[in-house]
């Protein structure tokens, strides 16, 4: 099991956004220093202010371009010709930009330490629950491993022992079995919180990115106005300014924080394949191949856990389709709603879709078993008759369905997710899909038809749809072109 932090856009996103926030808060920081400098040096006049004109410029090389920089170049180039501004410019820079300024970045600051935190408890809470989940995986494994081992003893030994052997050795496999199921719960339940967490650390994530964007769409309006401010103390000057006003005027004229916000954002955008979450999903041992679990006793077991997933899948189906009712309800009748309400709903909706679209990313291997017995039993049929089927291990199959009038009509299925095949007889799905249902087996792989390839699929990926009444649809379903 991977690290579930490692490789996630959100989080690279997010780091990312925190730099060029820092280094944000870094250029203001510096550029209130600058500016109380600039205050005082305007008592003292041109000699420090020329200096102070080449620590703006040297601090502004380190910016990006187009972050608001022009005009402050601008305001550097003006410090060099402006040597004999008085204490009256020094005392207003003082009052209206340094103070309003350190006071919002004072804020700001507070602000992403809190958010900082809240996303650093939500990756410590799934990082913890990752630990826990491979602890109790090879828990799980080597109870179950001791587990099998006493079993197969129990069973060999049970026609030399003695009744009141028989008896202890049935009561220490009965105690495995319960300390087995135990340590099967707990694990799920991991598994369980293990999404969770998940979930609520990348909707922290989002939070904090969302937030800390605002902060930075506000500093940038901040500095905008700073500048403008400037601006308008400098034109109060008269005559002796009029250039240098001139010229800074025309750069302050074309600062646009949207502008430079929107380029923010398109340098921190998420894609929408970057943005898909992966989960974690239980690994059982009974799922490994090289075990030596019996064939039924191991397709009863993965059938038990599949059962349960399944149904923690179909109830948070329910949630969301009940909680779109709601929504939809809330949005008809918008005077008996309340907008609290309606948020958490919407939130609440959200959560839900991301839960009831997990599904197992990747076929119950229960079905090689069977698969493989199949293929065994239909090499060795081949030679005496043509007109077996190649499955011919599978139970109850479910053949295409008939009407009373006697017309065809194929069952027919969409794919409601991709899907890669992992071996020769199974059908590749896309989403959007839709397949031939020939048969249907109770282990949970279907056989069908798509394009003309006939194969196997897993029922678990596909919905099925309302029959074609017509013969020539289901030919057009079946058929490559």
């Amino acid at each position: 099991m991977k690290n579930p932090l490692a490789g996630c856009a959100y989080d690279r996103v997010y780091q990312d956004l925190k730099g060029f926030s820092k280094n944000g808060d870094n250029f203001c920081k510096q550029l209130l220093s600058l500016l109380h400098q600039r205050a005082n040096l305007e008592i003292t006049y041109a000699e420090g202010l020329g200096k102070l004109a080449k620590k703006l410029t040297k601090v502004l090389d380190k910016m990006k371009v187009n972050y608001i920089c022009g005009a402050w170049h601008c305001v550097s180039e003006g410090m060099k010709s402006t040597s004999d501004l008085h204490c009256k410019l020094g005392k207003a820079i003082q009052t209206e930009a340094i103070n309003p300024t350190k006071r919002i970045l004072d804020e700001h600051e507070k602000k992403k330490k809190a958010i900082d935190n809240v996303v650093e408890k939500a990756a410590d809470m799934v990082v913890s629950n990752w630990r826990q989940q491979i602890k109790a995986k090879k828990k799980l494994k080597e109870l179950t491993r001791d587990h099998e081992a006493l079993f197969r003893d129990t069973e060999s030994s049970q026609p030399l022992a003695s009744p009141k052997t028989k008896k202890k050795l049935l009561r220490n496999l009965e105690k495995s079995a319960t300390r087995l199921a135990k340590e099967d719960e707990d694990y799920y339940k991991k598994n369980l919180v293990a999404c969770d967490n998940k979930l609520k650390w990348g909707a922290a994530l989002e939070n904090g990115h969302q937030n800390i964007l605002d902060l930075e769409k506000e500093r940038l309006h901040l500095l905008c106005n700073m500048l403008n401010c400037y601006s308008q103390h400098l034109s109060s000057f008269g005559h002796s300014l009029t250039a240098y006003h001139t010229q800074m005027h025309s750069a302050v004229s074309k600062v646009d924080p949207e502008k430079d916000f929107q380029m923010l954002l398109g340098e921190t955008a998420v894609s929408i394949e970057e943005n898909k979450s992966e989960f974690l999903l239980t690994d059982y041992y009974e799922e490994d191949s090289t075990s030596l679990i019996e064939k039924e006793r191991r397709q009863a077991s993965i059938k038990t856990k599949v059962l349960r997933l399944q149904k923690d899948l179909e109830k948070a189906l329910q949630n969301k389709r009940g909680l779109e009712r709601m929504l939809q309800a809330y949005l008809e009748m918008p005077q008996f709603s309340d907008p609290k309400n309606h948020n958490e709903i919407t939130e609440q909706l959200s959560e839900d879709c991301v839960h009831s679209s997990v599904m197992i990313t990747y076929p119950i291997k229960m079905k090689h078993f069977q698969q493989t017995r199949s293929t065994q039993v239909a090499s060795e049929t081949r030679s005496n008759s043509s007109s077996l089927p190649a499955i011919v291990n599978h139970s109850n199959p479910t053949p295409c369905l008939r009407p009373e009038n006697g017309d065809s009509a194929c069952t027919m299925c969409t794919a409601l997710y991709d899907y890669q095949t992992e071996r020769e007889d199974e059908l590749c799905l896309k989403e959007g899909d839709v397949i031939v249902i020939h048969q249907k087996e109770d282990d949970g792989w279907w056989r069908g038809s798509i394009n003309g390839k006939s194969g196997i699929f897993p029922a678990t990926y596909v919905e099925e749809i309302s029959p074609y009444p017509d013969k020539t649809l289901a030919e057009e379903a079946t058929s490559p072109y």
